[in-house]
């Protein structure tokens, strides 16, 4: 008797607990967790740097002081920052100036070509007058070499310089005269518009 009473106790437990196995419960949904993202120091730093390069750039083109090898850099960067905004997947602020990128970019080409180009005459009619004065003193005595300076090529080169002497002798005793710069002289003698520029002078009193 006590035998089966046991026998189906236990077989009960056994039902129950099968019971429970077997029984359904709701899921759990993690929701996951969305972290706020600080933008990095590295980026903050890179942004204001570039805001820097910009704003030197834009002061270089208008300054006389700028020489080419700082126009060439600042253009460089300038340009590998356009190229950054074009290619990176997190593009800094400073791309969205996409029409001051084009005007400093053209600001700077045209003030490295206009350097380059009268550095180019200058360096050119530096030359010439070194030369000048090679063949013109004696190496030996360091006196002037009476038949060098008649060689033709050279009075040319007396005459020019004579010339231009005269010229701001006369712009600096005339204050009124509107003067043209030694550059524009150099234009002028190099694109053979000299002579228009001496009868401009001259009907203004030279």
């Amino acid at each position: 008797m006590n035998s089966s009473i046991y026998l189906s106790a236990a077989i009960l437990s056994t039902l129950l607990s099968c019971s429970v196995a077997f029984q359904t419960f709701p899921h759990r949904f993690i929701v996951p967790h969305r972290a706020f993202t600080v933008p990095s120091r590295t980026s903050l730093r890179s942004t204001i740097d570039d805001y820097a390069i910009f704003a030197s750039a834009e002061s270089c083109i208008s300054d006389d002081e700028c020489s080419v090898e700082q126009a060439e850099n600042l253009m460089s960067d300038v340009l590998s920052i356009q190229a950054s905004c074009v290619v990176s997947t997190s593009p800094s602020p400073i791309c969205g100036e996409a029409l001051l990128t084009s005007e400093l970019i053209v600001g700077l080409r045209g003030k490295i070509k206009r350097e380059i180009e009268g550095n180019t005459f200058i360096g050119k009619t530096a030359a010439d007058f070194e030369e000048l004065a090679q063949y013109t003193f004696q190496d030996a005595s360091g006196t002037i070499d009476p038949m060098s300076v008649l060689a033709p090529l050279r009075i040319e080169y007396i005459g020019s310089l004579i010339f231009l002497a005269l010229l701001i002798h006369e712009q600096v005793a005339n204050p009124q005269l509107e003067p043209f710069t030694m550059q524009e002289w150099g234009w002028g003698i190099r694109d053979g518009y000299a002579m228009d520029m001496i009868g401009h002078h001259m009907g203004l009193g030279f």
